[in-house]
């Protein structure tokens, strides 16, 4: 069992992500205790051993906020864990960013109990949150809304101490606004990024790519 204690969030798939040996993460957010949505973390072995603290450990403890839709990155090079996922507000879920934590081998918060925030409190909604790990640093791509209806697809690294590389900036990836969603992507072994989307700047849903 991953989670017990009951409210587990709505409109939200649980996710599974592998270590790479054997062994799993899985993700979720849940208002425990009637508290704000909250992205959990636990680590399993493959004897389905909990490595992080019962009922998993929290991407934050900054209250007033939901802190939803989380993805998750594990580097085995020092058994570390990123997540990233987006901030908003709880009273009318208007003001939005992208926030980190990285985690421990045994499920510490490493970074501030509050998380980073690496696309700063406001804005539109960012949503498909995407994030993948090479030697000891993270890459994150999202797509960041316009409006209701169109967005840009960004991206940006991180190193280890949260410190944010590719000279400091989020760079736009599709910088064209449009409809677009199921994002996804990768890295391959010499550390390039890949990243595809649907998008419907000329039709219905056209799939893009960047490196």
């Amino acid at each position: 069992t991953a989670y017990s204690l009951g409210r587990v969030s709505g409109f939200f798939v649980p996710k599974i992500f592998s270590d790479g040996n054997n062994g799993a993460f899985y993700v979720w957010h849940d208002e425990r205790g009637g508290a704000n949505s909250t992205s959990y973390v636990q680590h399993f072995t493959p004897t389905a051993m909990k490595l992080f603290p019962i009922n998993g450990t929290a991407s934050s403890t900054l209250p007033g906020r939901l802190h939803n839709d989380a993805w998750l990155a594990y580097t085995p090079l020092n058994g570390e864990t990123y997540m990233f996922w987006y901030e908003t507000n709880s009273s009318s879920q208007s003001i939005y960013g992208v926030y980190g934590q990285k985690f421990s081998a045994s499920g510490s918060r490493m970074w501030p109990d509050s998380g980073i925030a690496f696309r700063p409190f406001g804005g539109g909604q960012p949503s498909f949150i995407r994030c993948f790990a090479k030697d000891s640093s993270a890459v994150v791509f999202y797509l960041d809304g316009v409006n209701v209806t169109t967005n840009l697809v960004r991206g940006f690294k991180v190193d280890r101490n949260g410190n944010m590389l590719w000279g400091g900036t989020i760079k736009n990836v599709g910088s064209v606004s449009s409809g677009k969603g199921r994002l996804t992507g990768g890295i391959t072994a010499n550390g390039t990024s890949l990243v595809t989307w649907a998008d419907k700047r000329l039709d219905d849903n056209g799939i893009y790519a960047q490196n």
